[in-house]
């Protein structure tokens, strides 16, 4: 799969989105659809922000894997709601 999207000079995620750029990476999503719209270096960017880089461009690697399921966070709970656990 790498290296069909490397021939055809995609994009790759090739590191996990930053939470504090999150801004960046809404804006990433937003412009890969109105590329006509900016100019290419900026949507390069805001991509790259995103983790996002073009293939065979910037890297030469393996795209990072997304995994969906995240290990669930422990609530604290108050001494008094403890008994319900």
């Amino acid at each position: 799969m790498f290296r069909e999207i490397a021939k055809a000079r995609g994009l790759a995620l090739v590191a996990e989105p930053d939470p504090k750029k999150a801004t960046a990476y809404v804006a990433a999503l937003r412009l890969i659809g109105a590329v006509h719209l900016i100019q290419k270096e900026h949507l390069y960017t805001y991509l790259a922000s995103a983790g996002l880089v073009q293939v065979g461009k910037e890297v030469d690697v393996a795209p990072y894997t997304i995994s969906l399921w995240r290990e669930p966070q422990k609530i604290k709970l108050s001494p008094g709601d403890t008994w319900m656990e």
